[in-house]
């Protein structure tokens, strides 16, 4: 697989990837990481845990790759990936998912419970594992992405009733699904997350699985 160090990309082997995670108890992987801000801010909180941020633009990785160089972190990698094409390295690895305000083809996914997607994240869990999805839309705030998409109106109902449903053909329960409020947005570590709370209104769900 790919990986970005700094501004370059690297070459990075499943035996690479096997030693570095021999290291820690506990990995995990967060989907569409974007700049890789939330994993850099949780692997410096949690020196015990590998975080690992998958995304496929190198240009967003480079922005947090060079401050992961520039500090030496070891239990911090970015990797060049997506759902549509996983990194075949980092399936089956991951004790606990994040998937952090999706967008694209991955918001898609997970909003019209599309199978092939929600097999692909849930293929990168360990036996027991967790996932938390934080995520939402707005046909006013994004009407164009709302109709490339084919995008519900979307709701706890639509989640529990559509979504949850799909993941629990892959062995995962609902655990925790709720609403957040804006002023909880910013709390969440990732630099969309800062622009969401200044941006125009939009619903955004917590939701949580377990196997």
């Amino acid at each position: 697989m790919k990986i970005i160090k700094g501004s370059k990309e690297q070459t990075f082997t499943a035996q690479e990837f096997e030693g570095l995670s021999s290291k820690f108890a506990y990995s995990v992987l967060d989907i569409g990481t974007g700049d890789g801000r939330f994993v850099y801010k949780m692997a410096k909180e949690n020196h015990e845990k590998l975080f690992v941020g998958m995304d496929p633009s190198q240009k967003q990785l480079e922005i947090y790759s060079k401050k992961i160089n520039k500090e030496k972190l070891e239990n911090v990698l970015l990797v060049l990936g997506s759902v549509e094409i996983p990194p075949q390295e980092l399936i089956g690895k991951f004790d606990e998912i994040y998937i952090n305000f999706p967008w694209g083809s991955l918001l898609g996914g997970i909003a019209t419970a599309n199978t092939k997607i929600v097999e692909t994240i849930c293929k990168f869990c360990k036996p027991y594992s967790q996932i938390e999805i934080i995520f939402g839309y707005s046909d006013e705030a994004e009407p164009t992405e709302y109709e490339r998409l084919q995008l519900e109106k979307i709701d706890q109902e639509l989640i529990a009733n559509k979504i949850v449903p799909e993941f629990s053909k892959f062995g995962f329960k609902l655990e925790h699904l709720e609403e957040l409020r804006k002023e909880v947005l910013v709390k969440i570590g990732s630099s969309w997350a800062k622009k969401l709370k200044f941006g125009q209104d939009r619903k955004m769900f917590r939701l949580a699985l377990v196997r």
